[in-house]
């Protein structure tokens, strides 16, 4: 029997934490966007969600391609939220949050 090494790989950690990263920010950008734009702005975020993979697809550094990928499918996920969003946003479910009173002494 030879002798067995274990080797750590780190790549599914970084990836898992990126992919953690890209999700919070995409809750962020979802509900931002949905604010600001119309309710057509899906089609276009879609398309670049669409359009990440397949170039990470032949992006030939590893970081990079899973970086793109992992962006593309947040952005892909965005654009199928975004339309339910804007509708919310519309019927202003989402209130600024009103302004802190200062503390009386």
């Amino acid at each position: 029997m030879k002798n067995a090494t274990c080797c750590f790989n780190s790549a599914g950690l970084i990836v898992a934490a990126i992919t953690l990263i890209a999700i919070g920010a995409g809750f962020f950008w979802v509900t931002q966007l949905a604010a600001r734009s119309d309710e057509q702005m899906w089609k276009k975020v879609l398309v670049a969600g669409l359009l990440l993979p397949i170039l990470a697809a032949c992006v030939p550094v590893f970081w990079l391609s899973a970086l793109l990928g992992v962006i593309g499918g947040t952005m892909i996920w965005g654009a199928v939220e975004l339309p339910a969003q804007t509708r919310r946003a519309g019927r202003e479910r989402f209130r600024p949050t009103p302004p802190r009173r200062e503390k009386q002494s």
